[in-house]
């Protein structure tokens, strides 16, 4: 019997399963395109999400390192007071960069970062020394935030499992089955 649960982004994949359903899909994969590096491990870092999974078959998604890529925009003490002035094209940088950040963050474990991104792009045609002090304050709280999300183990027992593909081309490994 086939169990086992796949992601795919972009051009990568993640699967997990038992260790049988593992080696049958990377041989179907390596069968119809060049694949590169494949790694199998009980810890994962999957596009800046670390998935694990404990003793007791919880599974936990965590952007904690991520997360740490997202910096407040600077300004110093004499720029904080110029309020009403435009951003320069540094700091419009620095906000388009941590704005990139957030909407990964909010699509994958920490939903109000998308509310932050989309405010901060509103703000980006018309962006003044104000706006990032608002700006800074909300990363400021989104840092307080845990970008953890724990998957309790289900009671019972599975005893059929779909494997679905999907892909941004127009192909597929294979088509929703149940097994």
């Amino acid at each position: 019997q086939f169990i086992a649960i796949m992601a795919k982004a972009t051009d990568d994949f993640l699967i997990a399963g038992r260790e049988d359903v593992i080696d049958w899909f990377i041989k179907q994969a390596q069968d119809r395109f060049f694949v590169g590096k494949i790694t199998k491990e009980m810890v994962i870092n999957f596009f800046g999400a670390v998935v694990s999974q404990d003793a007791g078959y919880n599974v936990t998604l965590s952007m904690r390192d991520y997360m740490k890529r997202l910096k407040s925009i600077e300004l110093t003490r004499a720029r904080r007071k110029q309020l009403e002035d435009y951003a320069t094209e540094q700091e419009v940088s620095a906000v388009k960069k941590s704005a990139g950040t957030l909407i990964f963050l909010g699509n994958g474990t920490l939903p109000p970062a998308s509310y932050v991104a989309s405010a901060m792009q509103q703000r980006l045609g018309n962006l003044k020394v104000k706006h990032l002090k608002e700006i800074n304050g909300m990363i400021k709280e989104l840092m307080e935030l845990g970008p953890v999300i724990t998957s309790k183990s289900p009671v019972g027992t599975i005893t059929e499992a779909s494997v679905c593909t999907f892909s941004d081309a127009s192909f597929n490994i294979g088509k929703t089955q149940n097994y």
